[in-house]
Formats: C-alpha cells, structure tokens, sequence
C-alpha cells in the first residue's frame, strides 16, 4: 500500500533555487486566501452536516497561521479544502494570487497543480526506504532529471538538521526524526507553503513540547507559510502568529494568540483557549471607554473589557484568567474583592492552584507562582484589578 499523498505540487509552477518565499512574491498578497468557504457532508442517515460554514481566512507569506478547534468543528475538512483532497460547494480560494477553486465560476484545481505540500498525522513515510529516498520521491515522481536529485535531497535533509539520517529507514528513527524527514520531503520541491494536519499528534508529550519548538524554529529559519491543523491551545499559542478558533464549521474568532487568550470574544473562545473562571450577572453601565460596571452575587464588579456586543442591561458573564487573581487571608486594596473558602491547594511544579467557592460559584480558580498551599476549608479574599476582568454576552 502507498502512504497518503503528501507532494501536492505544482511541478509546473515550481520556485527555483531557494527554500524560502521567492523574492519576487509581494508581501501584500496571500499565499492563502479564503473567501465564504461551504462545505457540506451528507450522513448515512441522509442528513447533511455544514463541515465549513462561510470561513474566510488569509495566510500570510512566512506566516504560521494555526486552526484550533475540537474534533468536529471543521478544522481539518477546511484544511484538505485549500488542499484540493476535498471539494466544496461555494466559496473561493486563492494560493499565491491565483484562484485554485471557486464555486461560481466551477474551478477547481487538482492538488497537483495548487503549488503546496502537506504533512499528515502519521507523516506517511515510505517504511521501505531509507530518508534519502523518501525525500527524493517526490522528485521523481515530478520526473526531475536524475542527476540533480541527490543534491537537492541532501540540501533539504541539511535544511532541517537530519543529514547523517539519509541511509536511515523510518523504523530506525524516533518521532522527531521522522517528523523532519516528512518536512524536508515537503521542501524538497521548493514549496514555500506547506499544510500540517496535527503532526505531533502522535507522540507523546515531552517529545511533543520539543518538538513545537524545533518546527517553530525550522519554519522561521527556511520562511515558508505554514497553515496548521490542532485541538491543542498550548500547541496553537506557542507556534502561530495568528490563530483561528473553530466552532462548528465558523470562525468563532481570529487574532494574535495574546489576542484571543486575553480578550476572547465569547465563553467558547475564552474556554477553549484555556481556564475561564466565570461569573454571572447583569451589566449596569458602559462608558465611553468601553469599561463596564456589572452586579453580580459578589457585589458590583468593574471590568475594564467588554465585547463589541455588550450593552447596558445585558445578561454576560464576568470572565478572568486563574493567573491574574489574587488570593489572600486579609482583605486585598484591589477594587474587585470578595470572599471565598479554599477549597483545595495543588502544588504542580510550577505553579500551586487553588479551587475556591462563593455564593452561585463552586469552583473559582487560583493559580499562583509560589508553593503556598491554604488548609481546605481556610477563608480567604480574591481580588482582581478591572484591567483583568472580562465581560462577555450570557449566551455566547
């Protein structure tokens, strides 16, 4: 059997000479560019499921756009769209300034023929070659003369720091060996633009938290774009410079990781990007500079962020970080303060987090740098500055 397909370009539109963006590529345009994307998929009961409801997205030249999401939410179903190994029904998208699909106008691109590479989960190596020559297949494939082929193949295994690894087989490598025989196979070709479906997905977590960084680190280096499949936020937040949050099939919301961790948009966003303590309570005032005055069981709290939507009179929830929250036995100076009983004290390495409860909220969490653990049952005070508190529509 043959591994999944994982060169998918363009042999007629190839960039000479470099690893990296050609110099001539605009900085303005879009190596990838989605416009009102649909995808719809018919179950076996008959029903059809949206995959990918009207996303659009742009991926910069040298940039790390990451899709986060949890399983279901179309991540990867709209990944294999800019791939080509799946069609939609509407929408447009563009590689490099040039229309691989659009809906309207019926074009639709072979993989082949859309310019990028892409690394699969299992990395989808040749168990019966060596390194050398699963980066080299590809270059046959696109019938390369055979005389430039051992070079460009050592150049690309050079590139990503396995040269000694060429006479290697997959068996004999460890997963981050293999990860990098897969990329140097995505770059032999001089693609500048490469897709990722979970590619650490498969190895374990240590591994897995080294390996973020020698990719990042690859990438940076070598410049090529990077459109990258995940449902781990750690994993999303330490690699890409702009994030796309997944739910059902739409963008629930896109920005910087700082963005989308410190200011989400909505509790789905702010929950699946990490830990949310939330608190209910009903919006009495907005000013003019966007801060909000709410009243919730614990007494009327200032924060000094609000979503777009928010108004005076909404129902919302008032959201903050376990990081930010201060826990103290005495009575803290912060404006936003109340009581609360220590529930539980973790000591965790590098932080010690504490479950607290109050009135409507059994489960307010703090998490703090020092190794200070509170007796369960000790009662204590949180408090929060307004510039760390959230609010954000009820529903959302």
């Amino acid at each position: 059997m043959t591994p999944l397909a994982t060169d998918i370009t363009n042999n007629d539109n190839q960039l000479e000479g470099t690893l990296m963006a050609s110099d001539t590529q605009a900085d303005t345009t879009p190596m990838v560019k989605v416009d009102d994307l649909v995808k719809h998929f018919k179950r076996s009961d008959g029903a059809t499921v949206t995959a990918v409801d009207g996303v659009s997205i742009e991926v910069m030249p040298g940039e790390f756009t990451v899709l986060l999401g949890p399983s279901g939410c179309g991540k990867t179903t709209l990944l294999r769209c800019v791939a080509g190994l799946e069609r939609p029904i509407g929408g447009r998208i563009q590689i490099r300034g040039r229309t691989v699909f659009d809906g309207d106008k019926k074009v639709n691109l072979a993989p082949e023929h859309r310019g990028l590479n892409m690394i699969f989960q299992s990395y989808a190596l040749w168990p019966h070659m060596t390194a050398a020559q699963n980066v080299a297949y590809p270059l046959s494939a696109q019938k390369v003369d055979k005389k430039d082929i051992p070079a460009r193949v050592a150049r690309a295994l050079e590139m990503v720091g396995i040269p000694e690894l060429g006479k290697q087989y997959p068996s004999q490598m460890s997963g981050g060996q293999q990860q990098r025989v897969a990329l140097a196979r995505a770059l032999v070709s001089n693609s500048d633009l490469v897709l990722f479906d979970e590619p650490l997905s498969n190895v374990d977590a240590k591994v897995r938290e080294q390996l973020r960084f020698e990719l990042l680190s690859m990438q940076r280096d070598l410049g090529f774009a990077a459109l990258y499949v995940t449902h781990d936020q750690t994993e999303a937040m330490e690699l890409a410079n702009t994030i796309a949050v997944l739910e059902r099939g739409k963008v629930a919301q896109l920005g910087t990781p700082q963005e989308i961790y410190r200011e989400p948009r909505s509790r789905y966003v702010g929950g699946f990007i990490g830990t949310l303590n939330e608190i209910e309570g009903t919006v009495q005032s907005v000013d003019k500079g966007g801060a909000a005055t709410v009243t919730t069981a614990v007494g009327t709290l200032t924060a000094a962020s609000i979503a777009p939507e928010v108004k005076a009179g909404d129902r919302v929830v008032v959201v903050s970080r376990p990081e930010r929250v201060e826990l103290a036995t005495k009575e803290p100076t912060l404006p936003n303060r109340w009581k609360v009983t220590v529930e539980t004290s973790v000591f965790s390495g590098s932080r010690t987090e504490h479950v607290t409860s109050f009135d409507g909220n059994p489960d307010f969490r703090v998490w703090r740098s020092d190794m200070e653990l509170f007796h369960t049952g000790t009662p204590a005070w949180v408090g929060l500055a307004s510039q760390d508190l959230r609010v954000l529509p009820f529903g959302a």
